[in-house]
């Protein structure tokens, strides 16, 4: 909701959150892996 709220990117949110760091977040949020119909065929 911050992100929304805010206007900032996930990135952004994630970080000011303290969440992630820029670097982990890089590491794990891999946006190629969040779209499409992967497994459901």
């Amino acid at each position: 909701m911050k992100a929304f709220h805010e206007n900032l990117s996930l990135k952004e949110a994630c970080v000011s959150l303290g969440f992630l760091s820029e670097k982990e977040f890089d590491e794990h949020v891999i946006p190629g892996l969040m779209v499409g119909n992967r497994g459901h065929e």
